[in-house]
């Protein structure tokens, strides 16, 4: 879907029936709003009390229905060019007005009107600013992404310092605030958003005034705090960085011994299977030469047998031959 398709109520559609849920809307919307009621001034909470309000570009009502639970006798409104939004923000909170309407031209005047993260989904936002002023009577609260240099594709326009005119036709800047998520435990924003009120100027005191001096001071003064944070945190990272060079570079040297070791380990390997089988076949034959002497022996001891059989028939011969001869004197010598 292209940039031009993104604003299209055919887009929006799309993406409250399909993936809204899926991509955490809920969640990201409640975080959002949650944001921009904790970092409110104190003079306009005090505001927010019987007054009627208006949320534009209420998605599927988690900020209309924040608003109502917090400030509860503001008479407030949600509204949408989503159908589709509109019908599932009826359903969840059937207790708030929500209803279609054109942002560009809200069809009923408000006391305050709030809109969060809508405006960076526009080529031209402070075009459609001045349109939401002509349907504000007191203030209009606006929060934003600030500062946003890698954009999302849905998002069409970085906001800076000086973005945002002091003055616009009978409205002035009466606060700002910039509120770094990243520090957030559980954020689900990483980067910075930014929270403008344009009011009246009939309505500004002189009390209005200094509050959003004073406030406007110790923004300054968190900001200062927050660079140096981030600063110390760079340096930290780059130490980390330098560290883990090192370690990377002992893993290296590490690897390369273990490779060396491997090698000398696979040579010790083959010596000792050689010696193994060198072994093995000494055994085997150490086995066969145990098996010749011991047929040898057999052969041996059969000899022996047969030799005492020899003599025993020649030591019987040399008896029959001594009788013999002791006969053959006798008869013989008889006879001369």
């Amino acid at each position: 879907m292209s940039k031009l398709d993104i604003n299209s109520n055919e887009y929006w559609d799309e993406r409250f029936i399909n993936d809204w849920e899926e991509m955490d809307g809920h969640q990201q919307t409640n975080f959002f709003v949650d944001i921009l009621m904790n970092n409110l001034p104190e003079w306009m909470k005090n505001t927010l009390q019987g007054v009627t309000v208006c949320d534009a570009g209420c998605a599927e009502g988690q900020g209309a229905y924040k608003f109502k639970q917090k400030y509860q006798t503001i008479d407030i409104d949600g509204i949408d060019f989503s159908e589709v939004a509109i019908e599932k923000a009826k359903e969840l909170y059937p207790d708030i007005r929500f209803f279609k309407d054109d942002i560009y031209n809200l069809s009923k005047f408000y006391d305050i009107i709030f809109t969060s993260n809508v405006l960076e989904h526009f080529n031209n936002p402070f075009e459609l600013v001045e349109k939401l002023l002509e349907k504000t009577k007191q203030h209009l609260i606006i929060m934003v992404p600030f500062q946003e240099v890698e954009r999302l594709s849905e998002h069409f326009y970085t906001f800076n310092y000086d973005s945002f005119p002091i003055g616009i036709n009978e409205f002035v800047v009466s606060y700002f605030k910039e509120i770094d998520c990243r520090l957030i435990q559980n954020s689900l924003w990483d980067g910075k958003q930014a929270v403008v009120i344009y009011t009246k100027q009939t309505l500004l005191t002189e009390k209005n005034n200094i509050n959003s001096i004073v406030t406007l001071s110790s923004d300054l003064e968190y900001m200062k705090s927050v660079n140096e944070r981030l600063h110390e945190q760079k340096r930290e990272i780059l130490r980390l960085s330098d560290w883990g060079s090192e370690l990377s570079r002992e893993v290296k040297e590490k690897d390369s011994l273990i490779e060396e070791l491997n090698v000398k380990v696979e040579k010790i390997s083959t010596y000792v299977q050689k010696q193994q089988r060198d072994l093995e076949e000494k055994d085997q034959l150490i086995l066969d030469q145990n098996q010749k002497i011991n047929e040898v022996s057999l052969w041996g001891k059969s000899l022996y047998e047969q030799i005492l059989e020899k003599n025993q028939i020649i030591e019987e011969l040399n008896k029959k031959i001594e009788e013999v001869s002791t006969y053959i004197r006798e008869n013989i010598n008889g006879t001369d």
